[in-house]
């Protein structure tokens, strides 16, 4: 998507779009459906994106882009990633409550934006 739009919120759109479809793409659904089914179904949530679902289409295709999916996979399950929500901060791994504020990133990241390598995650 991110190649397609050249735009950061754009993926977060995808990602929210995605979730907002999950029943139709998740296992019952497309038990009895081709590879070919379930890409055209992700061409056509691109498409409600304002994304061109032929070029969409011709991503999922390109052998260079499945290399790097592979490899982003791959290295997470290198880091132990299992499942959503899960976050990665410099490589290290952390669950991570849904209730924390904004406060708690920021406590987190900042430190890191101000290069220092110290920081405390909350439990």
């Amino acid at each position: 998507v991110y190649q397609l739009t050249s735009s950061p919120s754009a993926v977060f759109d995808w990602v929210a779009k995605i979730y907002d479809n999950i029943y139709p793409l998740s296992n019952a659904p497309t038990k009895h459906m081709s590879e070919t089914d379930v890409t055209n179904m992700l061409g056509d949530i691109a498409a409600q994106l304002g994304i061109q679902k032929s070029q969409f289409l011709h991503k999922m295709a390109d052998a260079w882009v499945d290399m790097n999916i592979r490899m982003d996979w791959k290295y997470g399950c290198t880091r132990g990633v299992s499942g959503t929500p899960l976050y990665a901060i410099n490589g290290v791994v952390k669950v991570i409550d849904k209730a924390w504020s904004l406060t708690d990133w920021i406590g987190v990241l900042d430190p890191l934006v101000r290069k220092s390598y110290v920081f405390h995650v909350p439990n």
